[in-house]
């Protein structure tokens, strides 16, 4: 998902019910548009 966006996951971290990461993206592209495309290809089905 992040070469697809052009964003590089610099940091990552998460507890059993969440995820923290510190991402770089490009200033073109919406938060939103990231955040639920990397929800939607993440292994173990984030997307609830």
């Amino acid at each position: 998902a992040c070469e697809k966006l052009d964003c590089r996951i610099l940091e990552f971290d998460g507890e059993e019910d969440h995820v923290h990461l510190l991402v770089e993206y490009p200033p073109k592209l919406l938060v939103s548009v990231m955040v639920n495309n990397l929800k939607s290809t993440s292994p173990g089905g984030c997307a609830s």
